[in-house]
């Protein structure tokens, strides 16, 4: 192969956005040094078409290689955050409980079925001293899913030959059947106490009741909620928009403003202009003029759970969004559409709190006439 000058690309972090042109020779440095070069590098996948043609990384530490997964995840795929963290959360409790897994040979059939079982056996101190053992089914589902899409990619890179999840017992799909939606006596009590023990500041308090109507009244996702700027609110037409790229779908929607909602963001609106904030973000910080953050939308949920003496999650506004449409007999296809789910399966599973008695009065509107 010609020796032509070569450019050093940071391949480690998933840096693509200074990728070579065709025929530009490059050399490689990923954690150590590797020993050859390659012509019409474009792309990852060129890199892997191109290791079969002699291209040979010296260094193979699951690391170093999960890092460069988790930055062509972002960079190339448009993963978001939120996801990210997610598959390093897994990839993190691979690596504390089996310390051992530390090259691709590491990561074979044998370790991958020994992980889950530590997983179950594992021991954890939940909440104040509470220890619990063991995980979900719907937990295991989720790891594998995860750990599989990097043994996919590890194979894609040239990696590994084989997927060692195909030597592994597979997770069944996870029956959900717990009850998700808060209950009208939850909803009360968190409205409660966010009334009787408001924050000291006005942008606070009409920020925070501005959020509870937009969980109640929109399904929004933390994230959504977070990531909404103000140029997202057409209040004339009554209109709400969650970009594409804040969505889990990755899909913009828009959706209906209720009328407690549109109170809420003109009263709000009104106040956060009268207190000069400047930055786009709807949902600010009630210290600077910056949008609220994840830690700022954590505290602001623990403080809720503090006052109110319950134990609930953000995620349980949606699930009662969707449980009250399906109450008020909202056709599921419209319920899918509120939610931004791309299937309908995804929307079913919001539905399963709908208990006995929300179906009685449509069995009562049955009739030996009506049948006939």
């Amino acid at each position: 192969m010609e020796n032509r000058s070569s450019s050093i690309i940071n391949y480690q972090l998933g840096e693509t956005q200074n990728w070579p042109k065709p025929n530009q020779g490059v050399t490689f440095y990923y954690g150590e040094v590797i020993t050859q070069q390659v012509d019409q590098v474009q792309s990852p996948q060129v890199v892997a078409k191109n290791r079969v043609r002699g291209l040979v990384f010296k260094e193979n530490d699951i690391c170093k290689l999960f890092d460069l997964f988790i930055g062509q995840q972002k960079n190339i795929n448009g993963s978001r955050l939120e996801t990210l963290r997610g598959y390093r959360s897994v990839f993190d409790t691979l690596r504390k409980l089996m310390p051992e897994v530390k090259a691709t040979k590491d990561f074979n059939p044998g370790n991958i079925n020994e992980f889950f079982s530590r997983l179950q056996t594992r021991e954890r101190i939940i909440g104040r001293d509470q220890k619990r053992v063991g995980v979900k089914k719907s937990t295991v589902f989720s790891y594998r899913v995860k750990l599989n899409l990097f043994a996919k990619w590890l194979i894609t890179m040239g990696y590994l030959n084989e997927n060692p999840f195909d030597q592994v017992v597979k997770a069944s799909q996870p029956i959900y059947d717990d009850d998700r939606a808060l209950t009208g006596e939850e909803v009360n009590q968190i409205l409660t106490a966010l009334i009787s023990y408001p924050e000291k500041n006005d942008i606070a308090r009409k920020r925070d009741l501005l959020m509870f109507r937009l969980l109640m009244f929109c399904g929004l996702r933390k994230n959504e909620i977070r990531q909404l700027q103000v140029r997202d609110v057409d209040l004339d037409k009554k209109i709400l928009t969650v970009r594409g790229e804040t969505s889990k779908s990755k899909r913009t929607k828009q959706l209906p403003i209720h009328s407690l909602v549109a109170i809420s963001l003109k009263d709000y609106i009104k106040e956060r202009n009268d207190k000069g904030y400047k930055t786009p973000f709807l949902l600010v910080s009630s210290l600077e003029d910056k949008g609220l953050s994840e830690g700022g939308l954590k505290h602001w949920t623990e403080r809720l759970e503090k006052i109110s003496g319950l134990d609930f999650h953000l995620h349980q506004f949606r699930h009662t969004f969707a449980t009250n449409l399906a109450k008020a007999n909202v056709n599921i296809a419209k319920i899918q559409k509120l939610l931004g789910h791309t299937d309908v399966k995804m929307t079913q599973r919001y539905l399963r709190s709908l208990g006995v008695e929300d179906l009685r009065s449509d069995v009562e509107n049955l009739s030996i006439d009506g049948m006939l």
